[in-house]
This record gives C-alpha cells, structure tokens and sequence, in this order.
C-alpha cells in the first residue's frame, strides 16, 4: 500500500555535511538540489494496491535506480551506497542514520514499473525539467543511431532450444499443481527434463554418429512436446494450465521448429522444419532463439551475430546546447531500422520536441520512411543508397548462350534432340561479343507517375505497371510497396542494351522501383553537393553517446531479461547521461566540438584541420 509523501527539504545534518564534503558544481549535490523531486510519489498511486504493508517511496526508488544506472551498480551495492554514501543520502534527502531498505525492493519496483507500462516516468520528467530551464527546445536538429544489445542469457542450439524449452514448461505445470503432474505425466519425463540441458552432455559422439543421435533427440522431445500440449489442453487439465507463459512458449516453439506430416498407413509423423519449410508455412519470422527470454531475436551484423535487441537512441545535435537524449527505445533484434522512425517521432511530437530535421545513417533511409517523416513535418536527412548496377555474370551468360543455342539447333533439326553448347564455347562467345555486359541503370528510365507509364532509353513504352507489395524475406523488405513494369520481350530481343540473360526470361525486362521513386531519385542528387554533407557530419556525434553507453554503463550486455526490463533500464542510462550533461553545462564546461591532437596543441596549431592537412599533403605531392 503506498501512502504518498513528499521528499521533503534536506535533514539538517546530511545539509550541512554535504555542502561541507561536496563542492558547489558536484554532481551529486546539484541532482539533490534542482532533480530530486522530478516524479512525486502521486505519480506512481495506481501502481500499487490500496491494503497491505506500507511501500517504501517510489520517489526515492526511482532516484536509487537512476544512481545505479549511473554508476552501473548491482542492487546489493547500489542498496550499501544507500546506507553508506553522503552523496547518495544528499541526493535521497534521507537523515545520516537511515539504514535503506532490502535489496530486493528494487527489483520488485522494476517489475512495477515494467508491468503498468512506467518506464518512461522519470525520463520524461528529466525532459520537462530541462525544457523549463531551457536547454531543449523543439524543432531543430536531432540525430539517431542504433546499438545492438546482447540479451543475458547464453546461446542455444536447437536441440537445447527445444529440451530447455520443454523443461520449462514442465516446471512452471509443477508449480502450478504438482499433484496433476505426478499423476499425468510420464515418470521418464520427469527424469529427462529435470535439469537444464547442455548438449555436451547428452551426445558424446560427433560426424555422423553425433548428427544422427542429435537428430534423434530432436524427434524424441517433438514428440514428447506435442504430447505434453495434447495432455495440458485435455478436460483433465486444470483450467489455468493453457494460460501460463511457458505452455504458451512451447506451442509457439513448437510451431517454428516441427511439424506434422499425416501418414495414411499409421500415425502422424513429426519432422523438422527446414528453412523452406518454415517460409511455406510462414513460421520463418519472429524466431525464438531462448525461452528464458522469449523476446529476444537473433540478428546478424558485418558477419557477426547474437541474440538480443535493438536500442535506437535520439539526441539534439545543435551546437547552441547540450547534446540531450530525447529518446530512448528498444526493440527487436531482427527489426528494421527504419520501422522504429514513426514511434520515436510519435514520442518526441508528445513531448513537444519533435525537430525539424533528423539526422540517421543509411539504414533508416528509404522512400517510404522520408514520406512518413515529412507528413509528420519532419525531414529525414540521411544517405540514400545508389541505384545497383546489374552486371552479368559467366553463369547468367552461359546459361543464356546455352537457350540460344538449344533453340537454333531444334530450329534446323526440327525435332531432333540438340546438343548442349559447353562452357567454354559460352565464355568464348561472350568475350568476342565483347565481354559481359552492365544493365541499364533505374535512373536512365523516365517514368510518368500519374499516367502510369514508363519509357526506357530505347524509347519502348512499358506494356505493364502494377502496384504491389514485396514477398521477400529480407529484413525490412516483405510488406513495403513496389511498383513492377514491364516491357514485352520482343520489344526487348534486338536491344543492345538488353542483357544476354534476358533470353532466358520469359517476360521480358521488368523494373522495379518504390512508388517514392521521385523523392529517393532527388535524394540521390541531393547527396552528390557538398553541402548536403556538410550538414550530414553533425550525425557523427551519436556514435559518441552510444560509445558511453558501452564503456561506462556496462557494455552492450543488458543486466535484466526481457524487453521491458531491458528498456526501463536504458531509459535509466539516458536519464543518467542527461543529467551529466545538462549539470556540465550548466556549469559552463562545454564539449569541445573537434579534436586537436597533442602535438598540435603543443605547437599551437590547433586550427589546423584533417582537411588542411589533407590540402598541403596534396600540393606538397
């Protein structure tokens, strides 16, 4: 039950003996002076019930866990900084001789907030504070980036996946009621799934004896798994079986990595899914890669993956101002970038700091994004990808040759099977034809979008233009609109432009461009000037805030398990380097905006620049 009280002046004592220990512009004593009272305990009444024990002040929960984001402290420790810390107690406005509280109120205060959605509360609070004193000011310039972030919990292969996954399940029918489980489920499953798997331990061998015994245990807990749900879904069950989590987990786990094929002779039989498999069925997306934190995605990055998330962060990038964090999200790891654009602006146009221009990287670039963005009255400013060249390949040639040659042979031998040119004769044909050859660029078409007509440089009119949406299952790519034309391949045969593998198509050349064609086609002009540039440079800076997060507030490993947790925790980290901020500048010491390396410094040469060095390197050449 939360009885809620003010903060409160500071007590007497931890006054005087903080303003004693802590210099005017320390850190700790300006958050006790002007922060501390940022969220009141009000703020947080419906988080709590109306009976029960008395809670202790979220207000002051709130502070602890902002101070332990900043110092990357466990509970226990952030719990004796609490006891122990002037500078904690001047923060908290608590009296000398106050003892704190069990360690285990922060994680249950977490969970609260986590459970009624309260992340954001002290964040949002920080923003308004510092909207009043006028260090955040909307419509300017913003910057964001993207940081993976390792979900903390260890990698899984698929036979732990499924066996961990299951043993899961089982346990939480345990706790739920142990006397049905006793009595309905086999006594060997209770054995088998007892402990937490490791695949070491289970398959001893390895070539193909260990992938068959492998293969084996994958079928044995399919089977067991489908079991289980027929026998938790049955009238015996207790009703509350099919609501628990981990029963909820095991279906769905259940749905990506087997399936059931129906067999007229006997018994349904169960088969692994491959990765066909699970795109005809469409199972591929949103895969489970643990089921102690279901939430978590796998991801690939320049060759190099994990499971986890994805944190977008968003700062001011003006040079008037501190560099404030306006937003911070997490979602993920399989999610495109450019998906979190219209909640992060959602966000900054409540908050009121919504700017006018947003400065992102390639990966949030796309036609459908900048489209969004400026109804929204926000102009997306980030590189656009240049149009791809398609150049052909040996193979695409030789298999092209190949048809041609197939039907001139049946032409003069009328049905007679034909002779397969080789390889070499197509190589050799294609090089005396002058080599491979480079398609057409999208940009040397001239498209009309309200006729809905296109005209290619050999001054051909498409003979189709059909609007739809992407199949593929690249990251970001299925669901975006896409406009497909199409020329007819008579009109194409004699071309000299068209590529030789165009004779193995049956329908001749089709482009296929974004229905913002025009928008990323001024972009991509845009780009090529210098001043676009000039103003893309002030994006640079993101990489620095995301490099503090990593190196002083615990890496890219998040301490909590699942989304919620793992956000409110980020939020916590923002808030943290906001505060360090906004006290630094008000305290005059500003970020210098570039380097000068020690040497220069020395010599007195620190207007001196890469690109002047780059200038005199050139001439001296």
């Amino acid at each position: 039950m939360l009885k809620p009280q003010p903060l409160g002046p500071i007590p007497e004592e931890t006054l005087n003996l903080g303003q004693t220990l802590l210099d005017e512009d320390n850190l700790y004593r300006k958050i006790g002076d002007e922060y501390a009272e940022l969220v009141k305990d009000e703020d947080f009444a419906s988080m709590y019930s109306n009976t029960g024990q008395p809670a202790y002040s979220p207000t002051r929960l709130s502070l602890v866990t902002v101070l332990q984001a900043m110092e990357h402290l466990s509970d226990r420790v952030a719990l004796r900084m609490v006891r122990t810390r002037i500078d904690w107690k001047y923060v908290l406005h608590l009296p000398l001789e106050d003892d704190g509280f069990d360690a285990s109120v922060l994680s249950e205060f977490r969970s609260r907030l986590v459970d009624n959605q309260a992340e954001r509360k002290f964040f949002d609070a920080l923003l308004e504070k510092l909207k009043e004193k006028g260090m955040l000011k909307g419509r300017g310039l913003q910057r964001t980036d993207a940081l993976t972030i390792v979900a903390a919990t260890r990698e899984l292969n698929r036979l732990e996946l499924v066996m961990e996954t299951m043993r899961l399940a089982i346990v939480s029918l345990v706790e739920c009621d142990p006397k049905w489980v006793k009595e309905n489920l086999p006594a060997p499953w209770l054995e088998t799934y007892s402990e937490w798997i490791e695949s070491e331990r289970l398959v001893k061998d390895n070539g193909p004896r260990g992938k068959a015994e492998t293969e084996g245990l994958l079928k044995q807990t399919g089977r067991d798994g489908f079991d289980l749900l027929k026998r938790v879904k049955s009238e015996s069950a207790p009703a509350e079986f099919v609501q628990l989590a981990a029963i909820g987990t095991l279906e769905q786990v259940w749905k990506q990595q087997y399936r059931q094929v129906e067999d007229e002779a006997g018994p349904s039989q169960i088969v692994l899914h491959t990765k066909e498999s699970r795109q005809e069925e469409k199972v591929n997306r949103e895969l489970i890669s643990t089921p102690h934190d279901v939430e978590a995605r796998y991801s690939e990055k320049r060759g190099k993956g994990s499971t986890g998330y994805k944190l977008h962060v968003t700062e001011v990038a003006s040079e008037d101002g501190p560099a404030i964090i306006t937003d911070v999200d997490l979602v993920g790891g399989q999610q495109y970038d450019g998906a979190a654009l219209e909640g992060i602006h959602e966000r900054l146009s409540e908050r009121q700091i919504l700017p006018e221009e947003h400065l992102v990287d390639g990966g949030y670039m796309s036609g459908e994004t900048m489209a969004e963005s400026a109804e929204r009255g926000v102009k997306l400013v980030g590189p656009m990808q240049e149009a791809k060249q398609f150049r052909e390949t040996s193979e695409q040639i030789r298999v092209a040759e190949s048809e041609q040659v197939k039907a001139e042979s049946s032409d003069k031998q009328n049905a007679e099977p034909s002779e397969q040119a080789s390889g070499e004769e197509c190589v050799a044909a294609s090089e005396k034809s002058g080599g491979p050859r480079t398609c057409l660029g999208v940009e040397q078409f001239h498209f009309d979008f309200e006729q809905q007509a296109a005209i290619c440089p050999g001054e051909e009119a498409a003979v189709g233009w059909l609007e739809t949406r992407r199949t593929d299952k690249g990251v970001g790519g299925a669901g975006k609109a896409v406009i497909m034309i199409r020329w007819g391949k008579e009109k194409c045969m004699n071309c000299p432009r068209a590529p030789l593998s165009l004779l193995a198509h049956p329908r001749g050349r089709l482009v296929k461009i974004s229905p913002h064609y025009p928008e990323i086609a001024a972009r991509r002009a845009e780009q090529q000037q210098g001043e676009f540039w000039q103003k893309y440079r002030r994006r640079a800076g993101i990489e620095a805030t995301l490099s503090i997060v990593v190196r002083d507030h615990g890496g890219r490993c998040t301490p909590y398990r699942g989304q919620g947790k793992t956000r409110g925790h980020y939020l916590r980290v923002g808030a943290a380097i906001n505060l360090k901020r906004a006290i630094a500048w008000e305290a005059g010491q500003k970020p210098k905006r570039e380097r000068v390396v020690k040497m220069k410094k020395t010599l007195g040469m620190e207007q001196t620049t890469r690109k002047g060095w780059a200038r005199g390197a050139k001439a001296r050449a």
